[in-house]
């Protein structure tokens, strides 16, 4: 889930749905700005990174509908590039990125499911097509992650390199 579209009718939640791709999420919005009597309704477009858009981006100056959806969709694919690995989830020695060559990543959706394709016609249907996103933000504490280092014997852990993950 990469886009939440939420919808409010009259103050309270009417609608919230999850979009993987650009396009659906903002054709969402887009039908919300055409369709919707807006003293009562408005919509917005969030992602990890914040609002993306809003019924207003679809509006002019006299609350016409103005079809902003292309700017909308460059923005996104702006904000959210996309990152694709193939990897075996249920490997012996835990999830593995798989390639023919060396663990890869792909920015081609097209590419990546070709790719995707032909490994699981050689290696099994078990592969699965991930999208990495950056983890943006604290992920533990600094204790539980001591404890961790401590349990795993690792001594002299430097906190520094890895601050922004620890809260």
């Amino acid at each position: 889930m990469r886009f939440v579209f939420i919808q409010v009718s009259g103050g309270i939640i009417d609608q919230i749905r999850m979009f993987d791709e650009p396009d659906p999420a903002v054709e969402a919005l887009a039908q919300v700005a055409r369709k919707s009597d807006l003293e009562k309704t408005d919509a917005v477009l969030w992602t990890a990174e914040g609002m993306l858009a809003n019924v207003k981006n679809f509006l002019d100056d006299n609350d016409q509908f103005v079809d902003a959806r292309e700017t909308v969709k460059k923005r996104a694919v702006a904000m959210q590039p996309s990152i694709y690995v193939i990897a075996n989830p249920i490997h012996p020695l835990g999830f593995t990125v798989t390639s023919y060559d060396a663990p890869i990543g792909f920015d081609n959706p097209a590419e990546a499911v070709s790719e995707l394709g032909q490994l699981r016609k050689d290696f099994g249907g078990h592969l699965q097509l991930y999208r990495v996103e950056p983890v943006v933000g604290p992920l533990v504490t600094m204790e539980k992650l001591d404890q961790f280092n401590s349990d795993c014997g690792a001594e002299d852990f430097d906190h520094d390199q890895v601050r922004d993950y620890l809260y």
